[in-house]
């Protein structure tokens, strides 16, 4: 296992005296963010003089494939931007310095981040990176679609029962022709979206010793029964389309700001997505609950290539990046809360340009009330197991039947479980015992 770097010994070898060049690996998802790089690293250069940085801006749908093969064939870059979704696989392939020695360092604030994300970046219990941001889920609902249903705004303690209600009310024909012009809800098929169904009705996925236990036990139901929900929405209460469907090309946020759904599940981003909306008001509540009160979250991180030549110029990059003056510049992207709780706690994080000029009801809201707040404590952390990825993408593949209505939901999980026992054994795959 790689061990943290000595301070006295990464000074020597970064020779700090000299003038050295950092890496930094960003993923390019939206303009705003960039900008907010570029100016953050034009400040990071008048304080460190010493310092050049060279930003390598990959796109999003790229960035993954290009981190691994820059690590793999010796380009590692010095600073990168990790997702909470690769996070484990690649601490586990090595592909970052551990930075436990760091957390004392007095600028750094570590007490400021949320303990939970602090975990969320600590495998095999060594911290690889300092969080930048995060999100829960929750469902947007529009309020005017809302009040002329005559329906309630939900409440944090709603239930399946109250949304699926919901649902079938604001589900509608507005022009009589027999075909549905808007439909409630719109149900996504990538993995970490319908999970949060399956913490909602108390399933799990892996204990907390990295077994799979999916379908073991009472698992097998409550975990099926959340997707076989979720595809009933579509085939049965025909209050959500169908995923291949008319609307499928555009995805829930487009159908939202567009009035064909009244109700879209998502995460932070959907803020700064629907803060231009002015013909309609909208509002956000937790995760209707059902056995229990759930979300899973979402993260990012900033890490230091273990193969970084100039480690202790990458640490001053990524203690500036992390800092609350720069976190404060990210929230006028809006896509995402910050990691620091005192940028929560101070409501600064809510100021999203343009959100209150359109959604004035919002300002009412600050962090005490905030569903993704609320949700924090009770959210699902990242499963930190490095087969996690390939695991998911099998997930994806295999409950694509059940949200096209080809299959069973209880029928895919238990050919899921059987690829799991069967390529990945050394997760403890237990035997099935079935709870009827």
């Amino acid at each position: 296992m790689i061990s943290s770097l000595p301070s006295t010994q990464a000074t020597a070898n970064s020779k700090n005296d000299e003038a050295v060049e950092v890496t930094f690996l960003a993923a390019s998802g939206a303009p705003d963010e960039q900008e907010v790089y570029d100016e953050l690293i034009a400040e990071f250069r008048k304080e460190n003089p010493g310092i050049t940085v060279k930003k390598i801006e990959v796109d999003w749908l790229l960035y993954h494939d290009k981190l691994r093969t820059m690590c793999e064939g010796g380009e590692s870059p010095d600073v990168v931007m990790v997702s909470v979704q690769y996070f484990a696989e690649w601490a586990d392939k090595g592909y970052f310095l551990p930075i436990d020695g760091y957390k004392s360092d007095a600028e750094l604030e570590i007490g400021d981040f949320y303990p939970k994300l602090i975990d969320m970046f600590t495998y095999r219990d060594n911290l690889y990176c300092i969080p930048k941001d995060w999100t829960t889920f929750v469902i947007y609902y529009n309020r005017d679609v809302f009040a002329k249903a005559r329906m309630k705004q939900p409440s944090s303690s709603w239930t399946w029962d109250d949304f699926l209600n919901v649902a079938k009310k604001t589900t509608a024909d507005t022009n009589a022709d027999n075909v549905i012009d808007r439909y409630s809800f719109m149900v996504e098929t990538w993995a970490d979206w319908y999970l949060n169904w399956v913490f909602l009705n108390g399933g799990s996925v892996f204990d907390e010793n990295g077994e799979w236990l999916m379908a073991n036990g009472e698992n097998l139901n409550r975990n099926s029964g959340a997707i076989q929900f979720l595809a009933d929405l579509i085939f049965v209460h025909q209050v959500a389309p169908q995923v291949d469907g008319a609307l499928s090309g555009i995805g829930c946020i487009d159908a939202f700001k567009q009035q064909k759904i009244a109700m879209c599940m998502a995460g932070y981003w959907g803020m700064k997505m629907f803060s231009k909306i002015d013909d309609f008001q909208w509002g956000y509540c937790t995760l209707p609950g059902n056995s229990v009160n759930a979300s899973s979250i979402l993260g990012r991180g900033f890490a230091i290539s273990a193969k970084s030549q100039h480690p202790e110029a990458a640490w001053k990059l990524v203690k500036f990046l992390a800092k609350p003056a720069s976190m404060k510049k990210f929230i006028r992207f809006g896509m995402s809360l910050p990691a620091r709780q005192s940028l929560v706690v101070s409501n600064e994080y809510l100021d999203i340009p343009g959100l209150l000029k359109n959604q004035p009801h919002l300002a009412s809201i600050d962090y005490l009330s905030d569903p993704f707040v609320l949700q924090l404590e009770d959210a699902t952390l990242p499963f930190n197991i490095p087969e996690w990825e390939m695991i998911r993408n099998r997930m994806e593949w295999t409950f694509d039947e059940v949200f096209l209505g080809n299959q069973l939901a209880k029928v895919q999980l238990l050919i899921l479980d059987h690829w799991v026992g069967k390529n990945y054994p050394h997760l403890k795959w237990k035997s099935i015992t079935v709870e009827e």
